[in-house]
């Protein structure tokens, strides 16, 4: 998906691509400075963007799973500008789970560790 602001020709134009391995550390940045930056010191904020990277490269999508990491890049620079995981896994089995009828409607696929580069926010990224 390719999109960019027609109401403002300074508004650079920006791609939703699935996530690489390699996308994982600027990823990881935007996803602390979202969650932790103003509410931590530099010392936690260090730990938790270093947890982040690790939670996000342990659970990076798998060949045909049915959970992804998206990441928004500026059609310029290609750098990248904000992020989502999506996850739609139906790996459960029995009462309770996903795959269970009684359940439909209440479990199923979302969305989640959206973030947006506070640089780059307001210019319907996240949308």
């Amino acid at each position: 998906k390719q999109t960019s602001d027609s109401s403002s020709s300074s508004s650079p134009s920006f791609f939703i691509r699935p996530a690489l391995m390699v996308d994982m550390g600027p990823a990881s940045k935007i996803l602390a400075d979202g969650f932790f930056k103003s509410n931590t010191n530099f010392f936690m904020y260090q730990f938790e963007r270093l947890q982040t990277y690790l939670s996000l490269e342990s659970s990076f999508p798998q060949p045909y799973s049915k959970h992804e990491i998206f990441v928004a890049c500026c059609a310029q620079r290609g750098t990248i500008w904000g992020m989502v995981e999506v996850d739609a896994r139906l790996d459960k089995t029995g009462p309770g789970s996903i795959m269970d009828t009684r359940n439909i409607g209440k479990d199923g696929p979302y969305m989640c560790n959206l973030a947006v580069d506070d640089k780059c926010q307001r210019q319907g990224i996240a949308t």
